[in-house]
């Protein structure tokens, strides 16, 4: 049995799980991108140069960079789980 074809075989066991891995990873990765541009809308928009703060929306903003972080955190642990399982499960071949 060639190495491609060994693979081959091992992925088709777990093939959804990875596939759902990998979307996670993405979705992660793009998250990571979220609470950098809201603190930049919070310190441009919001807080501006100071002659015109709008506190009322600074609530909404930072509960929203705090979901933001639950659900990466949520989504990295996981696909943790994802790859823990799959590594135990190929340690025993």
């Amino acid at each position: 049995m060639t190495a491609m074809k060994w693979f081959y075989s091992y992925f088709k066991k777990y093939q959804w799980r990875m596939i759902i891995g990998l979307v996670m990873v993405t979705i992660t990765s793009v998250l990571a991108i979220v609470n950098p541009k809201i603190t930049g809308f919070i310190v441009d928009d919001i807080i501006g140069d100071g002659s015109n703060i709008r506190l009322d929306l600074l609530p909404r903003f930072l509960l929203l960079m705090i979901g933001v972080t639950l659900l990466r955190a949520g989504l990295r642990l996981y696909f943790y789980g994802i790859l823990r399982t799959v590594h135990r499960d190929f340690s025993t071949i």
